[in-house]
């Protein structure tokens, strides 16, 4: 699957919002942002977080199972979690 959010954009994203929520100090020379720049990249985002979220696979702490969740499952506007358990390898047949 291609155009997620990958946890490298997600840094670059939350910093480059952060620049923009809070008061950027009078003293620096940095130059001021461009919005519109920032309303590109913040579609941009939206949809790779769509993406990231369609359909995504969790591994939970201490647990040697893993679950998918599907959001929009075939088209059907339904979200649908599907959990999988390991299961124990048979015992080798004896000859």
């Amino acid at each position: 699957m291609q155009g997620y959010l990958t946890k490298e954009t997600f840094v670059d994203a939350y910093q480059e919002c952060s620049e923009i929520i809070h008061t950027a100090n009078p003293y620096s020379n940095k130059p001021h942002l461009d919005l519109e720049q920032c309303s590109k990249a913040f579609f941009e985002w939206h949809n790779q977080i769509v993406v990231l979220l369609n359909l995504h696979e969790l591994h939970l702490y201490d647990d040697p199972g893993m679950a998918v969740c599907s959001m929009n499952d075939g088209g059907t506007n339904l979200v649908r979690f599907y959990r999988f358990n390991r299961v124990a390898s048979p015992a080798p047949a004896n000859p």
